[in-house]
């Protein structure tokens, strides 16, 4: 067993095991009334041609959209409130990298393929999960609106 490593950021501390992470969005998704908070759609506005939408989910305060091309490429899109939420993610032998998406600190890590960027708009959570290259994924993620 390793001990968990506890890396504070802006909105968002890593704790490291040895086969996988916990992101915890620490104070994210709360506003500051006591009034209910509508949850706002916000979706990529660059999708790389070629793509198109295979599936879609919308529930209470979560959406999941996943594009795919006629390759067999595929992107696939997750928001959330943020409210101090958790992600886990597969990190064995995989390397995170802090990257900054707009003005929004995110992690950026590939696992078994896939690329995966996760952050934080002080009030979602936006995981961004592809097989594309890293920097075309880093475009679609600053797309987001």
């Amino acid at each position: 067993s390793v001990e968990a490593l506890r890396k504070p950021f802006i909105n968002f501390i890593i704790e490291t095991y040895e086969k996988y992470s916990t992101i915890i969005f620490d104070g994210a998704g709360k506003t500051e009334s006591d009034a209910p908070l509508i949850f706002e759609s916000h979706k990529p506005s660059y999708i790389p041609h070629g793509f198109e939408i295979s599936r879609s989910e919308e529930l209470l305060m979560y959406q999941f959209i996943e594009y795919t091309n006629e390759d067999g490429n595929i992107i696939m899109f997750e928001q959330s409130l943020g409210d101090n939420s958790q992600v886990g993610i597969d990190t064995e032998n995989t390397e995170t990298e802090i990257i900054e998406v707009n003005t929004y600190s995110g992690i950026y890590f590939e696992n078994k393929g896939f690329k995966t960027i996760i952050f934080s708009n002080d009030t979602y959570v936006f995981i961004l999960t592809g097989n594309l290259g890293k920097s075309e994924l880093i475009k679609i993620a600053e797309s987001i609106n």
